[in-house]
C-alpha cells in the first residue's frame, strides 16, 4: 500500500535560531522563497528571529533581487499554458534581464501565465531599475508571506 507524502512543514523558529545549520536554514527558506543561497547566507548571519514573519521581514533589508539572480532563476514554474505563451514569456524574461540585470519576479497568486505578459511588457517599457528592484523585493516578500500562511494553515490540519 502506498503511503501519502508527509506534509511539508517549517521547523520551529527556536530551532532555526539555536540549532540550525546553514543547510537546515536553506531547507526552511526554500519553503518560503525560491532556492537562493544568497538569501540563506544573509538570513543565517542575522539570527535570531522572533518569528518567521521577522525572518521574512529581514529579506527586505540588505538584500536585492540582483543577489538572487546570481544563483536562481526566479521565474514562475511552467504550467500547462500554450506554447506561444511560453515562448513570449521566455523572450520577455530575456529582455527584462538584459535591461535590469536580474530576473523578472512577480507574485502570480493563481493568475494564468498569459496575464503576466502585459505586466512584463509594461514594466520593460516604462520602468526604471530602481523601481523594478523595489517591486521585485515586494513581490518576493509577498510570495514568502503567502507560502508561510499556507504552511501554517497546513500545519493546523
Amino acid at each position: 500500500m502506498a503511503h501519502a507524502a508527509a506534509p511539508v512543514s517549517l521547523p520551529t523558529i527556536e530551532f532555526i535560531n539555536n540549532e540550525a545549520t546553514l543547510q537546515d536554514l536553506a531547507s526552511a527558506v526554500t519553503l518560503l522563497f525560491e532556492p537562493a543561497p544568497p538569501i540563506v547566507a544573509h538570513l543565517y548571519s542575522k539570527r535570531p528571529y522572533a518569528s518567521y514573519t521577522a525572518l521574512i521581514d529581514e529579506t527586505e533589508q540588505g538584500y536585492t533581487p540582483e543577489d538572487a539572480a546570481k544563483k536562481v532563476d526566479a521565474t514562475a514554474t511552467p504550467s500547462a499554458d500554450d506554447e506561444e505563451t511560453q515562448k513570449t514569456l521566455k523572450r520577455l524574461n530575456e529582455e527584462y534581464e538584459a535591461k535590469y540585470g536580474f530576473k523578472f519576479v512577480v507574485f502570480v497568486n493563481g493568475r494564468p501565465r498569459s496575464v503576466i505578459i502585459p505586466v512584463m511588457e509594461e514594466r520593460i517599457r516604462n520602468s526604471t531599475k530602481e523601481a523594478e528592484m523595489k517591486v521585485a523585493m515586494d513581490d518576493m516578500v509577498a510570495i514568502a508571506r503567502d507560502r508561510l500562511k499556507k504552511l501554517n494553515a497546513a500545519a493546523k490540519l
